[in-house]
């Protein structure tokens, strides 16, 4: 019965050790074009390439957002899915039905020294 019992708290702490967020692994960080746009994202708080600060639709892997008056694109869709730790696949989607402009690749952003 001692041997079941050190079975299953072993077990437990194992899968609760395995649940733990990878930070790494998520959209999260600083996001750059090939163009020298920026996009920063940190949860559901965005700063757009035009610099403005905007609430997005956020998950693990993804964010979408309208883009404000006054920026390039006013009123569409900007929508951002990220392809692997160093990628994001971006389109700007326009309109009803949806029109989605040609995906980009942006990279994250390397620190300035």
């Amino acid at each position: 019965m001692a041997q079941l019992l050190k079975i299953c708290v072993l077990t437990t702490a194992l899968i609760g050790a395995m649940s733990q967020p990878v930070f790494a692994d998520q959209i999260n960080g600083n996001w750059c074009s090939a163009s020298g746009k920026t996009l920063s994202i940190n949860g559901s708080d965005v700063i757009t390439p035009a610099g403005n600060q905007v609430s997005a639709n956020h998950e693990r892997h993804h964010i979408d957002y309208q883009i404000p008056a006054g920026e390039p694109n006013a009123g569409a869709q900007f929508s951002a899915d990220q392809l692997n730790d160093n990628e994001i696949s971006v389109k700007i989607i326009k309109g009803t039905p949806s029109i989605e402009g040609k995906s980009e690749i942006w990279t994250a952003c390397k620190p300035t020294v």
